[in-house]
């Protein structure tokens, strides 16, 4: 006879976002989401912060800020909106971003009569208002009515030229 031996839920290692999705395919998929992001940068160094392991084999990544004209954050965390800002502040002048952000895990501390309910308009907003006067393209799946993962993954993205 043979026992099932269960891992307490403390000790399982549980999988990436990436990962988790990729086990609904049998064979190996590139998501659209990162296959936007391989398209957007070229062989050059990109600077990269957040959840970026995934890319460590695919792009020329590092980690200082020096000399880089490309920059790549994935925020899959919860993060306030001024750590953002603040995060984005500081790369605000590379040439080339790719900010790809889990709108859910994304809060604030306080309430302004203007803000816009719309999260990813308030995003989106929240990105021109640091990249000004610059070309911001936006990705995001609109009424998700629970066909997609994004409560598993940055499917919200802005290429900042």
């Amino acid at each position: 006879m043979y026992k099932l031996i269960e891992e307490p839920m403390a000790k399982r290692k549980s999988l990436s976002w990436r990962l988790e999705q990729q086990n609904f395919f049998t064979e190996e998929v590139e998501f659209i989401q990162d296959q936007r992001i391989f398209d957007f940068f070229n062989e050059q160094p990109v600077l990269g912060i957040g959840d970026i392991d995934y890319f460590k084999s695919k792009l020329q990544i590092v980690k200082k800020k020096e000399k880089v004209s490309q920059c790549l954050i994935i925020l899959n965390k919860k993060i306030l909106d001024l750590d953002l800002i603040t995060l984005l502040e500081k790369i605000k002048d590379v040439k080339k971003v790719c900010v790809s952000i889990n709108k859910f895990l994304l809060y604030t501390n306080f309430y302004k009569q203007d803000t816009v309910e719309d999260y990813d308009e308030a995003i989106f907003l929240l990105i021109k208002n640091i990249f000004k006067e610059r070309d911001v393209k936006y990705f995001f799946v609109k009424n998700l009515q629970g066909s997609h993962f994004n409560f598993a993954s940055p499917t919200t993205q802005f290429f900042i030229t």
